[in-house]
């Protein structure tokens, strides 16, 4: 193969991704939609946690939806020192009451 056509071929693959990428921000309503693979329907609040000088924690609750099912959302975002992570979690209802039971009785 050619460089010429390596070059097209990753700058191919490149528009492919960027492209999936927007298309799917589109189709979710957003960009954090778009990283729960699912419309917000609201969100519910968060809770900030492990607040120190350099580091902070928070988990946002959401309402969510997808394919007529109803999810709930739960977004970990971690900040430390100079960088920042956040995680989606996708949940059933069932898996969130169950979460929920959980942490009640770990809270005990």
């Amino acid at each position: 193969m050619s460089p010429l056509h390596e070059e097209l071929l990753a700058w191919s693959v490149m528009a492919g991704v960027v492209a999936y990428v927007i298309a799917r921000v589109v189709r979710s309503g957003g960009l954090r939609a778009a990283l729960f693979n699912a419309r917000i329907v609201s969100s519910e609040g968060d809770l900030k946690v492990d607040r120190t000088v350099l580091s902070s924690t928070s988990f946002k609750v959401l309402k969510l939806t997808k394919k007529g099912a109803q999810l709930v959302g739960l977004q970990v975002s971690t900040w430390l020192a100079f960088s920042f992570t956040t995680s989606p979690v996708v949940l059933t209802r069932e898996e969130a009451r169950a979460l929920a039971r959980l942490l009640d009785q770990a809270a005990e």
